[in-house]
């Protein structure tokens, strides 16, 4: 028994086998699709239904040329693959995109910590600069440097 087709691969089974009831040629409608022909002659071997639903499009397709009186179409050798898109949504379930979310939640949240641990350590430093006399780094403001200088000197035991 085949393990049963995910919602992607049902959906591009289905276009697949729309462009193969319109063109009569599997190796052209499964490059139409940006599949390759041995995943989709594999399916086929797999499940008995995706083979009948084949065989029904290449009927179609036949009784379509042969109605029209014309040449099916043929693929080139050697013709580019369409560029099929890094992401497609139809491949996430919800439950994967709320992991996902909750990851990137997760992230942030470790990151606002680490940001917040630094911006302590930074004070501390500072207030260790101005307790031992030394001149805070430049670029700060001279109203909240002054305001911090006094703050950690009435924080030091005199003696």
């Amino acid at each position: 028994m085949a393990r049963p087709l995910t919602r992607a691969q049902a959906l591009q089974n289905r276009a697949f086998l729309k462009s193969l009831a319109r063109t009569g040629n599997v190796r052209l409608a499964a490059r139409e699709v940006g599949a390759k022909y041995g995943t989709m002659q594999h399916r086929r071997r797999a499940h008995p239904a995706f083979a009948v639903r084949w065989d029904a499009a290449l009927a179609f397709a036949q009784a379509h040329i042969n109605a029209k009186g014309r040449e099916p179409p043929k693929a080139k050798r050697g013709s580019p693959k369409p560029l099929r898109p890094l992401l497609l949504v139809t491949e996430w379930s919800i439950r994967s995109i709320q992991r996902f979310f909750n990851f990137v939640k997760t992230y942030a949240r470790e990151l606002l910590k680490f940001v917040q641990r630094l911006r302590k350590i930074e004070r501390f430093r500072m207030y260790l600069m101005a307790g031992m006399g030394r001149k805070l780094p430049l670029g700060e403001n001279q109203k909240k440097r002054a305001a911090l200088t006094q703050e950690a000197r009435s924080q030091l035991p005199l003696g």
